[in-house]
């Protein structure tokens, strides 16, 4: 791994990242209950309808991309989103939302002590360009071991400001670590990549790596977005029904507690959710619409064919849904689950 410096990490560490937060922002009138924590399926129900394209939603690869972007060269991935510059730069932006809106850059209490041992070590399974480990880094937590995964190995080819032991692999296939590796797993934001059925086989992967007594944290987010008006409320449907299509889980986030009490392995499991503004309530709320509006945007390889739209058509629809979230106060909801884990 070469010690230069990316612009990505350059950046970080000359500007940082957004302080901490010491509560969590909440948008007001969020769904009830059981709309956020996925056991409400009627509205989901209502759904169904949405004119899209299902042969190509479940087919569609890179190839068939007319964007001219670079995507993941794996075959057993999935992944509808490209990894080049234009993706690296919005996760980077998604880092710093993801930590104004959680109050910190690790939600579980154990795992921020944790961080701060020496020679405890840390591994941030789809790490991408490092930007969680190299914020965990600059805030002081430098007496620990880093180490990254990720199926794209041109995200870190210069490297990490932590020193990060970055490998190429994929959690669906097997992580390339011995089994009690590690005192704590992170993962996050995932739920474009995992089929549904394969979530389960995840956790598991995860808590084998793990050693006893350690500890997983995962953080992730469902697809819906609540209180929209008719541009964005048939947009958002139409990404549902097309992810739905693909084998995704469109509430991995809700569903992240119930994977872990499924797991068998995992103790002392917690949680916490964070309902986010889109387009509205200041810098939380521009934040989360730059970063959901850059997603859409990204995805225009797959949802315009999905949608059988051109890709200037599907930028302007897009375009047309941040104009809307700002107007009826749309919000999405966050979720982190985590646990320690328990072996036999």
């Amino acid at each position: 791994m070469g010690s230069q410096l990316s612009k990505f990490q350059e950046r970080r560490r000359q500007k940082g990242v957004l302080p901490a937060q010491e509560e969590t922002v909440e948008v007001p009138n969020t769904p009830a209950p059981e709309a956020a924590d996925g056991s409400d399926q009627s509205a989901r129900t209502s759904m169904a309808g949405t004119s899209i394209n299902e042969s190509i939603a479940a087919t569609w690869r890179p190839e068939d991309a007319e964007d001219r972007r670079r995507y993941h060269a794996v075959e057993a991935s999935d992944y509808v989103l490209p990894n080049d510059d234009r993706e690296q730069t919005r996760l980077e932006l998604q880092h710093r939302m993801l930590r104004y809106a959680f109050g910190s850059d690790v939600v579980c209490p154990e795992a921020r002590k944790i961080i701060k041992r020496h020679g405890a070590k840390v591994l941030d399974v789809g790490c991408a360009n490092g930007a969680w480990m190299d914020s965990l880094f600059t805030a002081g937590n430098v007496n620990c071991e880093y180490h990254g995964v990720d199926v794209a190995e041109d995200a870190f080819e210069f490297g990490t400001v932590c020193g990060a032991k970055i490998v190429v692999g994929n959690v669906l296939e097997g992580l390339p670590y011995e089994d009690n590796t590690f005192d704590y797993v992170h993962q996050r934001m995932l739920v474009l990549g995992i089929p549904k059925e394969k979530w389960p086989q995840v956790f598991r992967e995860l808590i084998r790596v793990t050693k006893p007594g350690g500890w997983i944290e995962l953080l992730e987010v469902d697809t819906d977005v609540y209180r929209t008006g008719p541009i964005a409320t048939t947009f958002s449907k139409s990404m549902f029904n097309a992810f739905e299509k693909r084998g995704l889980e469109p509430h991995a986030g809700s569903n992240l507690v119930h994977h872990a009490t499924n797991s068998g392995s995992l103790t002392n499991i917690g949680s916490k959710t964070v309902s986010l503004p889109l387009a509205w309530n200041g810098e939380l709320g521009n934040l989360h619409a730059k970063d959901v509006r850059g997603v859409f945007l990204n995805l225009s390889g797959f949802m315009s064919k999905v949608l059988g739209v051109s890709i200037e058509e599907y930028s302007a629809m897009v375009d047309q849904c941040v104009v809307e979230w700002s107007e009826t106060k749309a919000f999405a909801n966050y979720f982190s689950a985590y646990g320690q884990v328990h072996k036999a």
